[in-house]
């Protein structure tokens, strides 16, 4: 734990085990850049903690939260096999591989050796069901729309006939 000198204290630790923090001790959890790189069951250990530590009213942000028209897991191959976690991501991948509705696809441009992007369905599923004190918003998203891609900001959805363009940016989770 490290406390700057505006009194706001940073901690650092495995999203999936916060046990170095009290139940309900916390206003804010930021994932940034993180959470779609969670193997494994990790993504849905990190919110049942987020929803342990939180104050009621607290908030959990996740940045990018990346949504598409049907669950992935991508694959890095140079990283995956080349990682000295070679055998977690394998693991991890094998247990979505059950899945009927997962999509494998690989990918030489990202930096990390895997990442998941949820659908909605999978994401109420998989991630919400798990934590109903915690009730999910969308701050922000992209869509396209004649081609061209809008961010919007705020809380409204687009309309449904442009969901399956929907690429969520930021996820609020807000501690009942």
């Amino acid at each position: 734990r490290t406390v700057r000198a505006d009194g706001i204290e940073l901690i650092g630790s495995d999203a999936g085990d916060l046990s170095v923090i009290a139940d309900g001790e916390i206003d804010i959890v930021c994932s940034h850049n993180a959470f779609e790189h969670f193997s494994g069951d990790s993504d849905i250990r990190a919110l049942k903690e987020a929803s342990r530590i939180l104050k009621p009213g607290g908030r959990a942000l996740i940045t990018p939260f990346f949504t598409v028209p049907a669950y992935t897991l991508t694959l890095q191959p140079f990283s995956v096999f080349t990682s000295t976690s070679t055998t977690d991501v394998a693991d991890a991948v094998a247990k979505e591989v059950g899945n009927d509705n997962v999509r494998i696809r690989y990918n030489h441009g990202i930096i990390s050796g895997y990442a998941r992007h949820y659908d909605f369905d999978v994401a109420q599923e998989r991630l919400f069901s798990n934590v109903p004190d915690l009730e999910p918003r969308i701050v922000s998203y992209v869509f396209k729309d004649d081609g061209k891609e809008h961010t919007v900001f705020g809380v409204k959805l687009p309309p449904a006939e442009k969901l399956s363009n929907l690429k969520i940016i930021g996820l609020e989770l807000v501690r009942r």
